[in-house]
Formats: structure tokens, C-alpha cells, sequence
């Protein structure tokens, strides 16, 4: 990025603390292809010296300490952030058994970490201007400048931490690629309010400015049977993409009502999902009378297993309704058993029921 004041760039939405950021990033230099070579010899060296540490652990004690740094296999080119909770993880196992070889081989670890981040840093702020450089040339409608700076800081972290300087290319080289795919997915993912799978996104372009041009042309806009046949895409897949071109509602946008005055859409929404309190009343009201007729159940002969089944599974007296599965994994048999006691005892229930002059269908259309 060329040297000198960078100015406030309305096409860029450039604030106070963004300038601030760039003018930080300008005062790191830039790296030649020597430095680079040094850099990534001492961050190699580094890497094997932490492993020849760590693999003087007993073996049982090096799979759990990976497990719990959330590393499938430890090798060139682990996340930094990993490696660090490696040596924390070492250091504080080494604590807690008190042998002095490990407390050694923590303390080496430790020591040689220090070095390998220091030049991992120098890589990652050497190379920020770059970052910036490519995010320009990627700014989208929706996702904020600063936003692509970060993720193209994140694939930088990256490609600092799987670089080969024996390859013999510039690290600006391999990170390019990086930084690139790390801000056309955070264009996929972020730039919309709901995000897009990855084959709408590429499709969506297409088919808005095929819309836009017939509509200029014929005055209407095309049917789907028209944009299947002209751009060569499914139907079914155009249908699907179309939901995407749709506007997306804000729940708090204002809007009027018949009898005047406004409110926003999230109070209609909750206004026709709230149930009726009358219905509220119905429902407690039968549920009282099957807690009643349950418990009548429960005191006639091997009633009292028929009663606890209908509970759990009706959710009455409970915190929820349970599955077969879960049923008879507590009364220690097959779900299909609690399905035959379930139907057996729900017979005797309506029995009692009739007895009682209860409409049992009318509690289940409610419940």
C-alpha cells in the first residue's frame, strides 16, 4: 500500500479508531525475502524443539494433554493459539506431579514458545497493510470494512502458522491466497441478514440481472419458467432461489392497524400466538380431572404402574412428556412394552372415565 496519510474515505466508511488502526499498521516494515527465511528457520527450529520437549512425556499423558488443547495430531503447521494451550496444559501437569524432568520439559517448551510466537507476531504485523490492500478490493453492500480487515487478519494468523520458507516463495504469496478465500466467505456468510448457501450466492447474481434486464425490455418481470430456459439453471432450484431475492421484514418496523394507530410486527406475531385465557382455563380445568381419574386408577388392582406410565407420558405431574424410550428405560423394559402397558392401562383410564361422566377426547384435543 503506498506510503502517506491514508484520508477519510466515505467509500471505505473509514471512522476515528479505523484511521487510528491503519496509521498503527504503517509503522511496521515491511519484510525482504532474507528476513522471511530467518523468521520462518527460527519458527521451525522452535516448532522441533517444543516437540522433542513433548514427546519426552510418557505417552498416556501426551494423547490426553493434546485432547485437552484440542489437537487432532501435533505437527508443523498447528494453530498458534493451540500451541499455547499446549505449553499452558504441560506446565500446569507438571505442577501437579512435581517431578523435575517434567517441570524441565515444561520450562523448554515454554521458553522455545516465546520464540516461535515472536516471529509468528513479526509475520502476522509485518503483513497487515497487506491485508488492507486486499480487503479494499473486496468490500460488499452489508459487511463493514473493518469487519473484512478482521477476517483477513485471521487467514493471516493462518498462513503464518503453516508457512514453509523452504518452498523458496514469498510468504505475501502463500498468505494471498489465504487472506482471498478467508474475505469471499465472510462476503457468502455475513453480508446478508440470513445467509445464503454457497450455490444460491453464486446463482443469485445471475438471475437478478437477467430479471433486471427483461423488465427493462418487456415491462414485467420473467416467470420461472422463463429464467429456467434462458440462463439454463432448474427449476426447482430457480424456484428455491427466488425466497432469496425476497425482502427481509424487520420485527420492529411500525405498522398501521385497521382501526388506526401502529404497532410493529412482533406484537401482531405474539398477538396471534398467544392462546385464548378461556382455553388456558379449559385446559387446567381437565387436567385437574385426569389427575383425579388417575389417581382412582392408581388404587384399583395394579393400578398404581398404569397411573405412573399415562404420567410420564401425558406429562401430567411432570416436567415434560416423555418418549416410550424414556419410560422404559425407567421402568427397565423395551419401549415397545410401555407402548402395550400405555394402551392397556389408557383403556382402564376411559373405563373410569365413563364411570365418571369425563369426555377423555375433549382433555386430548385441548392437551
Amino acid at each position: 500500500m503506498a506510503s502517506g496519510r491514508y484520508y477519510r474515505s466515505a467509500s471505505f466508511g473509514v471512522s476515528d479508531d479505523l484511521e487510528s488502526y491503519l496509521a498503527e499498521v504503517r509503522q511496521y516494515p515491511l519484510l525482504d525475502r532474507d528476513q522471511e527465511c530467518v523468521l520462518g528457520a527460527e519458527m521451525q527450529r522452535s516448532f522441533k524443539s517444543i516437540s522433542d520437549a513433548f514427546h519426552t512425556l510418557p505417552a498416556h499423558e501426551r494423547q490426553r494433554l493434546l485432547v485437552a488443547s484440542g489437537i487432532a495430531k501435533f505437527r508443523r503447521g498447528t494453530f498458534i493459539h493451540m500451541l499455547s494451550s499446549l505449553c499452558s496444559n504441560v506446565a500446569q501437569y507438571a505442577l501437579q506431579t512435581g517431578k523435575k524432568k517434567i517441570l524441565k520439559t515444561a520450562a523448554t517448551m515454554a521458553v522455545e514458545f516465546n520464540t516461535y510466537e515472536a516471529a509468528h507476531t513479526k509475520f502476522v504485523v509485518s503483513n497487515l497493510r497487506f491485508v488492507i490492500m486486499c480487503a479494499k478490493r473486496y468490500q460488499a453492500p452489508g459487511l463493514q470494512f473493518r469487519d473484512l480487515i478482521q477476517e483477513g487478519n485471521i487467514a493471516l494468523m493462518t498462513a503464518a502458522d503453516r508457512f514453509d520458507h523452504t518452498r523458496g516463495n514469498k510468504f505475501v504469496t502463500y498468505a494471498n491466497w489465504w487472506i482471498k478465500q478467508a474475505l469471499k466467505r465472510a462476503i457468502h456468510d455475513k453480508s446478508r441478514v440470513v445467509r445464503l448457501p454457497a450455490y444460491a450466492q453464486q446463482k443469485l447474481p445471475r438471475i437478478r440481472d437477467f430479471q433486471h434486464g427483461f423488465r427493462l425490455e418487456r415491462g414485467r418481470y420473467p416467470t420461472e419458467q422463463e429464467i429456467s430456459k434462458a440462463l439454463h439453471i432448474n427449476l426447482r432450484l430457480v424456484a428455491q432461489i427466488q425466497v432469496f431475492l425476497e425482502d427481509v421484514l424487520s420485527l420492529d418496523e411500525m405498522v398501521e392497524q385497521d382501526g388506526g394507530g401502529e404497532v410493529s410486527r412482533s406484537y401482531n406475531i405474539a398477538e396471534a400466538t398467544v392462546p385464548r385465557p378461556d382455553a388456558d382455563l379449559d385446559r387446567n380445568r381437565l387436567r385437574e380431572i385426569i389427575r383425579d381419574l388417575l389417581v382412582k386408577l392408581a388404587t384399583r388392582k395394579n393400578g398404581l404402574r398404569g397411573m405412573k406410565v399415562l404420567s410420564l407420558r401425558f406429562g401430567i405431574g411432570c416436567d415434560r412428556q416423555y418418549t416410550l424410550e424414556a419410560v422404559g428405560e425407567l421402568f427397565h423394559v423395551s419401549r415397545e412394552r410401555i407402548r402395550q402397558i400405555q394402551s392397556e392401562e389408557f383403556k382402564r383410564l376411559l373405563v373410569i372415565a365413563a364411570e365418571e361422566g369425563v369426555d377423555l377426547e375433549e382433555f386430548l384435543r385441548l392437551s
